[in-house]
């Protein structure tokens, strides 16, 4: 599934600019929505779609290296992570694996829309707390 054309559509149904790159492994897109928003998104030759974005940047020590994943309820193959990397950067990423092709441009458009809500209304920084508390990770 190598066609990006399908996801480049709902990007510009949402009024979302983008610059794009063709890789070996597939596309990556850098995504800007008319409110400012950014977010990166690959889409690559293996039917994987993965939106992700940086949502916050120098956090505690005590936080850091914390890795949170759950699968998506009726959707195979998809999943949604939340993770602090060792930099102390918040990163929320959202991934599904597009196998059915008559099924694709419905399942991208959910997946985006669904990412794009997300990273607008959840106040990451509430989170910070519960995620120190953590005592193991579920990477």
């Amino acid at each position: 599934m190598t066609d990006t054309k399908a996801f480049e559509s709902i990007l510009d149904k949402e009024n979302v600019k983008y610059r794009s790159f063709n890789l070996a492994e597939g596309k990556l897109f850098f995504c800007s929505a008319e409110d400012g928003l950014t977010f990166d998104a690959f889409w690559g030759t293996n039917g994987v779609l993965r939106i992700w974005r940086y949502v916050l940047t120098n956090l505690p020590l005590g936080v850091r290296g914390k890795c949170f994943r759950s699968s998506v309820p009726n959707r195979e193959n998809a999943f949604v992570r939340l993770e602090i990397t060792d930099d102390g950067c918040l990163n929320l990423t959202a991934e599904q694996q597009l196998t059915d092709v008559s099924q694709v441009g419905e399942h991208m458009e959910k997946h985006l829309s669904g990412f794009i809500s997300s990273i607008r209304q959840i106040d990451f920084r509430s989170i910070i707390k519960p995620l120190a508390l953590a005592k193991e990770s579920n990477a």
